[in-house]
């Protein structure tokens, strides 16, 4: 019997255990997900030894580890309050946040110690399908958004190997509780300003620049933190030099600010901010002709002018 490409989805939960120990996930685990693409990297070594005629060697896998990639809707939070963490919080927390929830909003900044790891599912194929299980997972991740788009969160999880299972019967999930996702539109975008100015964005990806990898030693496999460099690939209508001239602010090396809130601020639960006090051009700006206009294309670095104040990402 084939395996039905349309039957997959995510479970996932913050494990408080000891690290890469297993769980029960459950349809309450489950996670929104799009565009989900799985991959096992396992290191192989071939024997190459000499058996007297032509012919491949023998290999054996020595160790790796399991990837899956995939996205998730910016969304409000699932009752339209804003102290209720949204539906991919836990995935920022694994990701290299904290989470910090008052009663007007949720905050998600940069943490260094302490990270947090989690235990996902991947089903896939139905109930003849496969079930891969990782654990001790870890995340990066990156914000899109585009203008006349749906925003959303692109995710990297890695987790320690273990062998896959047949699917067997589904979780029985419940979506009925997700809020429907949010675009990016001109009249639903609060703020948009770089160094300071207002500018007309029409794509961004902001980079937190939390990375992770698979340290394997005796008496320790762990997905660990490698790096954490943010960055910001920003597209904007080229301004008026006199206003402001970020030609001139990259062969300064000038820094600044960005802030961008989508959600107006009567939109309670579905306001969504990135908070960034300080970037630095990384390179000279590139222009681009697009429908008889200027648009300038900039990257700019993320430089955190004190520990862990690189970026904050608020919903409220």
């Amino acid at each position: 019997m084939s395996l039905s490409d349309k039957e997959e989805f995510i479970l996932f939960q913050l494990n408080p255990g000891v690290y890469g120990s297993a769980q029960a996930l459950t349809a309450v685990h489950a996670i929104p997900a799009a565009d989900l693409n799985y991959s096992p990297e396992l290191q192989t070594e071939q024997t190459n030894e000499s058996k007297g005629f032509d012919g491949a060697s023998a290999s054996k896998i020595v160790g790796g580890y399991q990837q899956i990639t995939f996205k998730c809707y910016l969304r409000g939070s699932a009752d339209g309050e804003p102290d209720t963490p949204p539906v991919y919080g836990p995935l920022l927390r694994a990701a290299g946040h904290r989470e910090d929830i008052s009663v007007t909003e949720v905050t998600y900044s940069p943490v260094s110690e302490s990270l947090e790891h989690g235990t996902l599912w991947y089903y896939v194929g139905g109930v003849n399908g496969v079930l891969h299980k990782l654990t001790g997972v870890r995340m990066s991740c990156k914000f899109v958004a585009k203008v006349g788009a749906l925003a959303y969160w692109e995710f990297t999880a890695m987790g320690l190997d273990n062998d896959p299972v047949p699917a067997g019967a589904y979780p029985n999930v419940d979506w009925s509780g997700l809020t429907v996702p949010l675009h990016t539109a001109a009249n639903n975008v609060q703020t948009m300003t770089l160094f300071g100015a207002p500018v007309g964005m029409s794509t961004m990806t902001v980079t937190p620049g939390f990375t992770v990898g698979h340290m394997h030693v005796t008496n320790q496999e762990e997905i660990v933190k490698t790096d954490v460099v943010g960055s910001v690939d920003i597209s904007i209508v080229e301004p008026d030099p006199t206003t402001i001239n970020y030609w001139s602010k990259a062969k300064k090396g000038d820094q600044g600010p960005l802030v961008f809130q989508q959600g107006k601020t009567a939109s309670v639960g579905e306001i969504f901010l990135v908070d960034i006090p300080n970037l630095q051009l990384a390179t000279a700006p590139s222009r681009q002709k697009r429908d008889g206009r200027l648009y300038l294309d900039l990257k700019l670095t993320i430089v955190p002018l004190t520990k862990n104040s690189g970026h904050t990402f608020v919903t409220k």
